[in-house]
């Protein structure tokens, strides 16, 4: 089992983690496919977040300046200077939270990164390398409050994508609630379900993929 970094701690509980294990075990007993359960702490690139967030209290001081002088009467010129040096760090301090982070990303472009990370790690950990074909990545990306369901060529020949419009809903409440085990849990039982269905288990089933949750930043 991954030990859990310090970042999940509050989405997921070590019985919670031990049960994700236990339920992609019990879901591949009933199945020729390998479900494999990942988090990534973000996927996106927020490197804009700072400036942005900066430029934005900087505007927000000129617009109350503005307002003051409407009013009949301009704040001093040291208050004004003093107050635009304090939107770096706060600005900075600011952009630190993964909710502001989201805010100041086009959710397009945040759907994007964290598809082309779901895509590298489905390589990297060699779902796409399974006998029949017949692996699927379940991907939560924490930052953005995302997931993605990936199935290899094996089950994408025989289920259209919208197979796992309930599965990735349960990846995706579990990771805004809080609950993410409990959201894993659901989607691996209910792909175990749809995979018993059109790929049951045979004589031999050998387990190609491990079982654990996989963790990295």
């Amino acid at each position: 089992m991954n030990e859990m970094p310090q970042w999940l701690r509050p989405y997921l509980t070590p019985p919670t983690h031990e049960a994700i294990t236990r339920h992609v075990a019990a879901a591949e007993r009933m199945t020729s496919g390998e479900i494999v359960p990942m988090v990534v702490r973000r996927s996106a690139t927020f490197g804009h977040v700072p400036l942005v967030t900066i430029a934005l209290l900087m505007n927000v001081l000129l617009i109350l300046d503005m307002i003051a002088l409407d009013f009949g009467f301009g704040l001093p010129a040291w208050l004004i200077t003093l107050a635009g040096v304090a939107t770096i760090p706060l600005g900075l301090l600011l952009s630190r939270w993964s909710s502001w982070q989201r805010l100041m990303s086009h959710r397009g472009d945040l759907r994007t990164q964290v598809e082309r990370r779901a895509q590298l790690e489905f390589h990297a950990l060699k779902v796409a390398a399974t006998e029949q074909r017949t692996g699927i990545l379940l991907f939560v990306s924490l930052a953005e409050h995302q997931a993605v369901v990936l199935a290899d060529l094996g089950i994408a020949a025989k289920l259209p994508a919208e197979t796992w419009s309930q599965v990735l809903k349960a990846l995706t409440h579990g990771s805004k609630s809080g609950a993410m085990g409990r959201g894993f849990c659901e989607a691996i039982d209910q792909c175990g379900t749809i995979l018993a269905d059109h790929f049951p288990a045979p004589a031999r089933n050998d387990n190609e993929l491990r079982d654990a949750l996989i963790i990295r930043d």
